[in-house]
């Protein structure tokens, strides 16, 4: 093989890794541990959660390692239950982009008395004055048992 094949075919390896690398993921920590992570799909993730082994949690971070983050809106993550009804609401930490810190403290009684909880990411226009449109997506439904 000449030298002009090889370089080809090593460009056309990096560009297809760095393609692959950039998968949307959703990274879970409870009290400061990895529990695991979910690749963001069109379709939500269902996560079955016993009741009973996460009572004791006080604090959760979502990260969310997304591909493309467009700088014109405010992420927030919203915490509901089966029926939509919202029980609390975290904007995106200022300082990490992707990062939400969860005081499950505040809203833990809630939480152990629904049987599905659904998490949405919402995007907002950044600036009131501008006209984009807002966005929301179903990522995570946590099914209790």
């Amino acid at each position: 093989m000449n030298i002009k094949s090889i370089t080809i075919t090593a460009i056309a390896v990096i560009i297809s890794a760095h393609v692959f690398a950039q998968k949307d993921v959703i990274r879970l920590v409870i009290n400061g541990k990895k529990i695991g992570e979910v690749a963001i799909t069109e379709t939500p993730a269902v996560i079955s959660v016993n009741k009973m082994k996460y009572k004791k949690i006080s604090n959760l971070t979502l990260i969310i390692k997304q591909s493309s983050v467009n700088n014109v809106y405010k992420r927030t993550l919203q915490i509901t239950d089966e029926n939509e009804n919202q029980l609390y609401e975290v904007d995106e930490l200022r300082s990490k982009v992707g990062l939400y810190k969860i005081n499950l403290t505040k809203i833990r009684q809630q939480l152990l008395k629904q049987d599905i909880i659904k998490v949405f990411l919402a995007e907002n226009p950044a600036n009131d004055m501008m006209k984009l449109p807002s966005r929301r997506k179903l990522l995570v439904e946590l099914h209790f048992r």
